[in-house]
């Protein structure tokens, strides 16, 4: 309760607060940051720190100034012996002015006040958001800025930003403060100096090592708003560029160091905003920025002294170093350059970095190593500025660097594991030139890393000794390039779960094996496990190890039941993963009896009643001695012993294979040696109708595995299926001796072939091998022919029980043997013997198209093919290529005739008006297979087109598939429906056009017909005569043309105007009609017939003079009718 009161006190006191902003002129920057209390009355709560800087021609700031938080306000108070004068000292009697508060009368002349406040310490009782808790001062008004428009119009915010810290994956309440936020060590620099090459750094810290991230930021107006920025400017590159002069850099900042290094011939005063973000376990925990103004003057000839670098042969300012290293080196600068009254320039060495150590006075003055800094040992300077002890030289000043670093140097980030640290020195070396020195600021980097943990060997072997102690070994550390080996430390536990207490510690690196004394792992497994102590008192651990313990138990089955466990889970990579289990019988007889990769094992027992001893061991190959040289080692279990009796039938015999003596037929059976030791022989059996019958009893007299039984054919019987028990020396009294289960049956490979005259083709058929050792992996065919030699014909896969043989020969014998193997080839079965002959029927050796003629009337295609007679043929089939879809198709098929060659087919669906056709005739022989294709013929597409000229054009696609040459074309064409059986042309095979006048036959109707006769040529292959192939027949149809006089005189003497008709062209006489009336519309005359005209009479009497209409009508020859109407007059 008392808490919360103190806490809602201070909440009040913050509102009230709220609006009492002190209002100032002329703000240069500041920075806000926060301390953690971990100690006192007030540990847990947080104290701010503000500083500001302002133009000292300005309105002074306040001493009281209010911060906004989260939680309402926080009063910040000005810090005794603030506010204080920062501008650039420098040697005023060497000439020139030096900048003051007190002399400042005008903006940007570098003349910089500090101020510097502090809170009482806050209790922050919450979890900050993901976006963070912002604290913020802000006010008006800003000094004048090059890279600012109207800066001195505009306010300012300063800010930092908290952010809630995560271990483990959840945000950590603020109530109790674990976090500093980071620090600056170097006073901002303001005025600086243009015309060289410049580098400086705020030598950003954090107290607790949390990772650093550097950036420009984002100045801000009151309110939160970004301020604008001038063209060619902008929060990213605020300070003078190319863009203002060619020979400018810009400004740029390392984002690890923070360095900021520009060049700059532009002179004026910039607002820069440097941001840095702290990361703890990749988490962002808190932000700081610093705002500053920086003020540029011109230096006029003056450089900074000349520093050499200390590391990497004089290139580098950084350097990584192992904890326990000593880091040491000299840092020098030159200045050769005078002041403005001839005298020679006095460089200053200072320098900053949260592990210098407090500074010593002495002769020479130097630094403490166990005091002063973040983290002792401390590093030092000698000589070593300080306070009343300024280091300073003319020309040249120098100091030594010196920091023996050792394992507290490392820390370990919450939560993450990190054990590498950076820490950042920065020395500055400055000259003493008015109004501004110029300086040169090193930032130097050294990164502290442990040495790399060495890797724990696994115990990779643990032998059990006859008394129950144990003998551990493992492998010679190999990786240790930096010696930092310190001790090896074994555990042991009696579970694996523990608990594990330390037996021992062993600091000789070279030792690789280690004696438990008194573990007692008869009786039990131990567990252990390993240490390498290196580095920094750092370790890992080695996988868990456990003495083997093996239990022998007797079920009374005949069988002894072993059981144990592993030396390790899972089985180190160099273990062969292989138990080999030892027995002793009789006793002082050791034997490798199996070997597993189980924790158990049954093992079948031919004692006749004695104690009986059993061992299990296990291999690593991969053990390394001091020397380097591999070998291999051997975990031991203990002993562990059983009283047995034999009452178990020997192993099943395992039959290695059964197979047939292609020479006598007779059945080879072979099993493998029982590993029992007291065989007395074996039974095979033979099945038999279903049932399993005994064929003979071997006597184990010569060890003998094997069997031919030359009574039952398997080559007769298809194939013979075989099993075989084996029978021990031991009597019982059910059986003169143990008696084991019947083998897995085996049996013989039954082939048989059948021929196929079609197919031309054998076709093997046999039945599977059953239970061979490792499995059937291929059955290999062999082949003889009439007797030859044997060969390889085929390897069939393992599933197949079939194989056809092709490319036969008419008339040979073919004698086959099918043998089974197993992968290994190490085991075969050999089939029984089958021959078979093979015939192929005879075939046709040729097939010729002799013609593709359209039937007359277009009624199709009449194809007529030459068959060879002598060839066994089922069918002839006919097959037309279809130019839509690019293939061939049957249109039908035709029987042989062995008495006549000449066979034919009239292709009735062929639309030979319209295309061309392509055929071809394929052979089928008797068995059903495509033998022979004839040639293609194609048959030709006539077309006609009546020209207006009263000329009819012909055109043809030439005749494709006669043997004989060459081929002339006949054209045939029939008027008004008469064929002439005269060709009115004949044209040799390069012409596939004609054009036929028909201006001689105009008193036709115009219909006139055509087709081309294609006639072959001599030279025929088959010794056939010529043949002649059709067109289809096409029309054309003369349009006709007709003339009328316009007028009559039935009295002249010229005969062509004494009678009035209708003259013309292809003016057909079917349905012709000519009519003549009078006004009245009296039909005057009228006729059929053609060029038969009207005299002027109307029933012998002569008309008057006048004018007539006259109708005239025909039917055309395309069956179009034809109508004229007009008038004529008739002259007296």
């Amino acid at each position: 309760m008392k808490n919360l009161i103190v806490f809602l006190g201070v909440l009040i006191s913050l509102f009230i607060g709220v609006n009492k902003q002190a209002k100032a002129s002329h703000y240069m920057g500041g920075e806000i940051t926060w301390e953690c209390l971990t100690t006192g009355p007030n540990a847990g709560k947080f104290i701010f720190h503000m500083k500001v800087y302002r133009e000292c021609n300005g309105i002074t700031f306040g001493t009281n100034q209010t911060l906004n938080g989260p939680f309402g306000t926080i009063q910040m108070n000005i810090v005794p012996g603030w506010p204080v004068d920062i501008s650039p000292d420098c040697n005023i009697g060497g000439g020139g002015n030096q900048i003051t508060c007190a002399g400042a009368t005008a903006s940007n002349t570098g003349a910089v006040e500090e101020f510097v406040y502090i809170s009482q310490p806050v209790l922050l009782n919450g979890t900050p958001p993901s976006t963070g808790w912002e604290f913020y001062w802000e006010s008006c008004c800003r000094n004048p800025s090059v890279n600012v428009p109207n800066a001195t119009s505009l306010g300012w915010r300063l800010r930092a930003k908290m952010y809630p810290i995560i271990i483990n994956g959840v945000p950590q309440s603020t109530s109790t403060c674990n976090d500093d936020s980071p620090t600056f060590a170097e006073i901002s620099r303001s005025v600086l100096t243009a015309g060289y090459p410049f580098t400086y750094n705020h030598n950003a810290y954090d107290k607790q090592l949390d990772s650093l991230s550097f950036e420009w930021g984002q100045p801000l107006n009151s309110g939160g708003a970004p301020i604008p920025f001038a063209t060619g400017y902008s929060y990213t590159s605020p300070l003078p560029g190319p863009a203002q002069n060619p020979s400018n850099v810009a400004a740029t900042v390392d984002p690890h160091t923070g360095e900021i290094s520009f060049t700059s011939y532009t002179t004026g005063a910039f607002v820069t905003s440097t941001k840095v973000s702290a990361y703890r376990c990749g988490h962002l925990i808190a932000e700081i920025w610093r705002d500053m103004q920086v003020v540029l003057l011109t230096a006029g000839t003056n450089t900074p002294p000349i520093v050499t670098p200390p590391f990497a042969g004089g290139t580098s300012y950084s350097e990584t170093v192992y904890a326990g290293d000593p880091v040491s080196f000299n840092l020098s600068a030159t200045d050769f350059q005078f002041l403005p009254n001839g005298s020679p320039q006095t460089m200053e060495i200072t320098a900053s970095g949260l592990q210098f150590g407090a500074f010593v006075p002495g002769n020479p003055p130097t630094m403490s190593t166990l005091v002063g800094c973040l983290n002792p040992p401390c590093a030092t300077l000698t000589p070593a500025p300080g306070p009343g002890s300024s280091l300073t030289g003319v020309f040249g000043v120098q100091t030594d660097f010196l920091w023996q670093t050792d394992c507290s140097h490392l820390a370990t980030d919450m939560g993450c594991g990190v054990t590498s640290n950076v820490y950042t020195f920065v020395i500055k070396v400055a000259d003493d030139f008015c109004p501004a020195p110029a300086m040169n600021v090193s930032t130097i980097t050294i990164t502290i890393n442990s040495k790399p943990l060495i890797p724990t060997p696994e115990i990779q072997c643990v032998k059990v000794q006859p008394n129950g102690d144990v003998d551990l070994s493992w492998s010679e550390i190999v990786d240790d390039t930096l010696n930092s080996f310190k001790s090896y430390r074994i555990f042991s536990a009696p579970s694996a779960a523990g608990p594990y207490v330390e037996i021992d510690s062993i600091f000789d690196r070279n030792q690789l094996t280690y004696h438990h004394t008194g573990a007692n792992a008869s009786a039990a497994p131990v567990y252990y496990y390993m240490k390498v102590i290196s580095g920094c008192d750092q370790s890992l651990d080695s996988v868990f190890a456990a003495s083997i313990n093996l239990n022998v138990n007797n079920p009374n089955n005949g069988t002894a039941q072993l059981s144990w466990n592993a030396t390790h889970t899972p089985l180190l990579n160099t273990s062969t993963g292989m138990y080999y289990i030892y027995r002793e019988y009789p006793t002082g007889t050791w034997m490798l009896i199996d070997s597993t990769t189980s924790l158990t094992y049954t093992d079948t027992i031919s004692a006749c009643g004695d104690t009986v001893n059993y061992q299990i061991q296990i291999t690593d190959t991969a053990m390394i001695d001091t020397l380097g040289v591999h070998s291999s080692c051997t975990s031991e279990s203990n002993i562990s012993s059983n009283y047995f009796f034999d009452i178990l039938a020997p192993n099943i015999p395992v039959i290695d294979s059964v197979s047939i003596d292609p020479l006598t037929g007779f059945t080879h059976i072979a099993w493998d040696t029982s590993s029992a030791g007291d065989i007395g022989g074996y039974i095979v059996y033979i099945l038999t109708n279903g049932a399993w019958t005994p064929i003979d009893t071997i006597w184990d007299h010569n060890n003998t595995t094997s069997y031919v039984d030359q009574m039952n054919s398997a080559c007769a019987n298809g194939f013979n299926s075989y099993a075989v028990a084996a029978f021990d020396t031991c009597f019982t009294p059910s059986h003169p001796s143990n008696l084991s289960p019947m083998s897995l049956p085996h049996n013989t490979i039954g082939l048989d072939a059948v021929t196929d005259i079609c197919d031309d083709m054998i076709t093997l058929t046999w039945n599977t091998y059953n239970n061979m050792p490792g499995g059937v992996a291929a059955y290999d065919i062999f082949v003889s022919e009439n007797n030859g030699p044997i060969t390889l014909l085929n390897s069939s896969p393992s599933a197949a029980t079939s194989y056809v043989h092709t490319g036969l020969n008419s008339g040979s014998t073919y004698t086959y043997i099918v043998h089974a193997r197993n992968a290994a080839g190490t085991v075969s079965s050999t089939s029984c013997i089958k021959s078979q002959d093979a015939n192929k029927p005879s075939q046709p050796k040729f097939v010729y198209i002799r013609k593709a003629s359209v039937l007359p009337q277009n009624n199709g295609v009449y194809v007529k093919i030459f068959t060879d007679t002598s060839g066994k043929v089922s069918e002839y089939r006919l097959e037309r290529y279809d130019m839509a879809s690019a293939t061939w198709s049957q249109v039908g098929t035709i029987p042989p005739n062995y008495t006549n060659p000449n066979i034919s087919y009239t292709d009735v669906t062929a639309i030979v008006r319209q295309q061309w056709y392509q055929y071809r005739a394929i052979v089928v022989d008797s068995c059903g297979n495509e033998v022979d294709t004839s040639q293609v013929a194609k048959t030709m597409l006539l077309q006609v087109v009546a020209k207006d000229d009263l000329t009819n054009e012909l055109s043809w696609n030439a005749y494709e598939g006669y043997s004989g040459t060459p081929t002339v074309f006949e054209i045939y064409r029939s008027i008004d429906g008469v064929w002439d059986p005269i060709p009115v042309a004949t044209l040799p095979e390069s012409i596939t056009t004609y054009t036929d006048d028909v201006q001689g036959l105009t008193n036709s109707g115009g219909t006139f017909d055509y087709y081309v006769n294609a006639i072959e040529g001599a030279g025929n292959t088959y010794g056939l005569p010529g043949d002649s192939s059709r067109s289809n027949s096409v029309q054309a149809l003369q349009k006709p043309k007709l003339y009328v006089p316009s007028a009559f005189n039935p009295a002249s003497n010229d005969s062509r105007v004494k009678t009035f008709y209708p003259m013309g062209v292809f003016v057909n006489a079917q349905d012709y009609e000519f009519t003549i009336y009078n006004r009245w519309g009296e039909l005057l005359y009228k006729t059929n017939e053609i060029n038969k005209g009207w005299d002027g009479t109307f029933n012998g009497v002569d008309s008057p003079q006048g004018v007539y209409t006259y109708f005239v009508k025909f039917t055309t020859a395309d069956g179009r009718e034809y109508e004229k109407r007009g008038t004529v007059t008739l002259i007296r």
